[in-house]
């Protein structure tokens, strides 16, 4: 990490850029000291200081509202027998959970049709299917990992958006259990 962060310094010294802005999330969860996102930018250029500042304090909203949104997520879908796949430590714009008694993929088909589109493979690969990363996250329980479905929630979605999912997720989930 510390190389990473001397080569964004370096790039930022040494570049002719009328504006030099780096963004860095650092890694969840070991440091609470450095833990989120971090705007780098060249001190003596007064534009790239008021650019990162301007950038930060949008990722944080950002953030903290995707973060109220997956605390309300995982609220409401506790009450459902369902693996959350998500921990603590999960970017907030992620929602991993696993329904037990539908695959992931027949999921994402019906609520696809209530005009809600999800995913039950991997964001890193179409080709990859997501069951295979997620078997590492859940020890392999295939189980776990098929049924798996991810939940994308940006500084767009709202509280009502999250309602909305819930509701149709109760009507799927009592039609198929």
């Amino acid at each position: 990490k510390v190389s990473d962060i001397k080569n964004r310094v370096d790039i930022g010294n040494n570049s002719n850029a009328d504006l030099f802005i780096s963004i860095h999330l650092n890694k969840y969860p070991p440091s609470e000291i450095y833990r989120g996102w971090q705007t780098f930018y060249q001190p003596s250029n007064e534009d790239s200081k008021n650019l990162a500042s301007l950038i930060q304090e949008n990722l944080n909203k950002n953030i903290e509202k995707c973060t109220e949104l997956n605390l309300l997520l995982r609220e409401k879908l506790s009450k459902y027998d369902v693996v959350i796949n998500s921990n603590e430590y999960s970017v907030p714009q992620i929602f991993n959970f696993s329904i037990i008694k539908m695959k992931g993929n027949e999921f994402v088909k019906e609520i696809s049709k209530y005009g809600i589109y999800l995913s039950s493979t991997s964001a890193c690969s179409s080709s990859l299917n997501y069951s295979i990363v997620l078997g590492e996250i859940t020890n392999g329980n295939r189980d776990i990992s098929t049924t798996s479905v991810r939940v994308s929630i940006s500084h767009l979605t709202t509280k009502n958006d999250i309602m909305r999912f819930i509701d149709i997720f109760d009507k799927i989930y009592n039609k198929n259990n």
